[in-house]
């Protein structure tokens, strides 16, 4: 199971854009504000802004698309992580891998 596989059942590319948004707003005005903070402070350089809120803003959209695609709402955190570790049954279609050519 890897990253970008899409765990969550009810998920659609509408919703995870939704989250992503979200979380990009969400961490883009925490990034602006820690910086504004530090900045009033005198303890950061105006220009670091241009790096902080850009990087937050990435960082809580990559953070609130994985929520939405990969975490089902309606299912108990141990219940989806025991059925993630679950293999799952072989396809009988395919035939296994040999090493034989």
């Amino acid at each position: 199971m890897g990253f970008l596989d899409k765990t969550n059942p009810k998920a659609t590319p509408e919703s995870a854009r939704a989250w992503a948004i979200g979380g990009a707003i969400v961490f883009g005005l925490v990034g602006f504000f820690i910086w504004l903070q530090a900045w009033a402070h005198d303890d950061m350089p105006f220009g670091f802004v241009f790096f902080i809120v850009p990087g937050m803003i990435a960082g809580g959209a990559l953070a609130g698309w994985a929520i939405e695609w990969q975490l089902p709402a309606d299912v108990e955190y141990e219940e989806w992580a025991e059925a993630a570790k679950e293999p799952k049954p072989p396809d009988p279609e395919q035939s296994p891998r040999t090493s034989d050519p």
